[in-house]
């Protein structure tokens, strides 16, 4: 799916230093750069800066975890991505695809990568095809 640039008028943001728990449902982009407790939808990307953590779950068209960033928890994307130093050890990931960048850390996370994985609109996976 190509990125609508259009929504970027709609990113959300959690600043460096500020802490919140519950739960978000961003139309767009949504950036992590505090300390983020409980659930986040987007429909574009969530990413999870230098000095971001997010403990819970992110359901999400793209997951970007930069270096230092750290998620605990669930992930539920399209497309995973984790940047050299950022974390997801320990986290459940259902996904189409998955990059993990050389020292980045996945310790005890459990993956499940299918090429044929979409989220339907509700957060929950479907195949891009019916069974045979």
């Amino acid at each position: 799916m190509a990125r609508d640039p259009s929504r970027d008028t709609l990113r959300g943001y959690l600043a460096s230093g500020c802490c919140l728990s519950g739960w978000v449902n961003a139309p767009g982009p949504f950036d992590v750069a505090g300390e983020f407790m409980g659930e986040i939808r987007s429909e574009d990307e969530v990413s999870v800066g230098s000095s971001g953590s997010i403990e819970g779950q992110i359901f999400a068209e793209r997951v970007l975890v930069e270096g230092g960033g750290r998620v605990q928890g669930e992930i539920d994307a399209q497309a995973v991505v984790v940047r050299a130093g950022g974390s997801i050890a320990g986290v459940a990931v259902q996904a189409a695809s998955l990059t993990l960048e050389a020292q980045s850390d996945a310790d005890g996370a459990h993956f499940q990568i299918r090429p044929d994985y979409q989220r339907s609109t509700d957060g929950t996976a479907v195949p891009s095809s019916a069974p045979t």
